[in-house]
């Protein structure tokens, strides 16, 4: 059987758990696999077998993470909304430069112009 390898780790997330409405850890590892790499954002954290796996999720750091997902998340969707909300200012603040600078285009005398008032 060929293994599956990549040079980018997979980001390990979280499962939310409907009975509790908590997030909780499920290792993503399938049985017999270790040529997977997943990285953990609490601290960057990277594993590709189980025991690394279970050994990560039990520090302290981890435990954090996984009790102030929710909210992270929460913060995450917030914060792409204010940088698309950014990112259409910026859209509509570029128009606006480029019409000012067509009309500063259109007030400015041209060389030509001046050297024919100057003969």
């Amino acid at each position: 059987m060929a293994s599956l390898t990549t040079d980018a780790p997979f980001i390990y997330h979280p499962e939310y758990d409907i009975n509790t409405g908590k997030y909780v850890d499920m290792c993503p590892i399938p049985s017999r696999q270790s040529s997977i790499n997943y990285v953990c954002y609490c601290n960057g954290h990277t594993f590709n077998t189980k025991t690394k796996y279970t050994y990560h999720t039990k520090l302290k750091t981890h435990q954090r993470y996984i009790s102030n997902y929710h909210e992270m998340i929460n913060d995450l969707g917030t914060a792409k909304s204010y940088i698309s909300n950014l990112q259409l200012k910026n859209i509509a603040l570029e128009k606006e430069v480029a019409k000012l600078k067509r009309q500063v285009q259109m007030l400015t005398p041209s060389p030509v112009i001046m050297m024919d008032e100057l003969d």
